[in-house]
């Protein structure tokens, strides 16, 4: 549900977002990455992949800065995605008996490499 959330409201906001400014580099990449990341976490579950929770809480982290970067702008559109891969995430790691704690490091260091990759891109495209 997670990957088909993010990827109807990645289209609904590149629609919306592509007649009044240029999608290349920025956010054009951001909308091709949000969808894939989701995809991947789908596919980790459909195949029953050994880390498929670990993928699962490295994408929250992922979704989750990006919602927190782009508050002002779309970033706040793809909360539900990230309350998906949350519930998803707890979920399989108490199903499982995964550690959630490391899980939620893994999630934490996932969120600070997407926030500063993002505003390295800004600041090198757009100094």
């Amino acid at each position: 549900m997670a990957a088909l959330a993010c990827t109807i409201v990645t289209i609904a906001a590149w629609r919306s977002v592509a007649p009044y400014q240029g999608m290349w580099p920025l956010p054009g990449l951001y909308f091709l990455e949000l969808p894939v990341v989701t995809v991947v976490v789908a596919l980790a579950f459909a195949i029953e992949a050994q880390s498929r929770s670990l993928v699962a809480w490295a994408a929250l982290g992922i979704i989750t800065a990006f919602s927190i970067l782009g508050a002002f702008s779309i970033g706040m559109a793809y909360v539900p995605v990230a309350l998906l891969l949350a519930i998803l995430a707890v979920s399989s790691d108490l199903r499982e008996g995964q550690p959630l704690t490391i899980h939620v490091g893994v999630c934490l260091v996932a969120a600070m490499a997407q926030a500063a990759l993002m505003l390295l891109a800004v600041r090198m495209l757009y100094p």
